[in-house]
């Protein structure tokens, strides 16, 4: 069997970002980390929400495409406007190049 090309397309897409509801969270789980700054986080989504008090102390709650994503620092000592690798959470691993791609394009607004 011969092996083929992998084939790329380029297209822009609008990413379209609402702030759901805290308990909207249910049910998420860890897909993947971003690199961010609390401060550049909070630029992009809004404020976040007080975490549990305990593993989490900030998340961010929304919704790209219908698919609920959160942002959150998980078990990290740190204040959280000191933490750098914040976790993506969602219900598919789709969330995780989604949020990235919106934040991206929004810091460079």
């Amino acid at each position: 069997m011969k092996a083929t090309a992998k084939k790329e397309v380029k297209a822009e897409v609008a990413i379209r970002v609402e702030k759901a509801r805290y308990e909207e969270n249910r049910g998420t789980s860890y897909q993947g980390e971003m690199f961010a700054t609390y401060q550049e986080l909070t630029k992009v989504f809004g404020r976040p929400y007080d975490g549990d008090g305990s593993k989490v102390h900030a998340e961010w709650v929304g919704k790209i495409f219908g698919m609920t994503f959160t942002i959150y620092d998980y078990k990290d000592d740190a204040p959280a406007n000191k933490v750098k690798i914040w976790h993506i959470g969602g219900n598919e691993k789709a969330v995780v190049e989604l949020v990235k791609a919106y934040y991206t394009g929004m810091r460079q607004q």
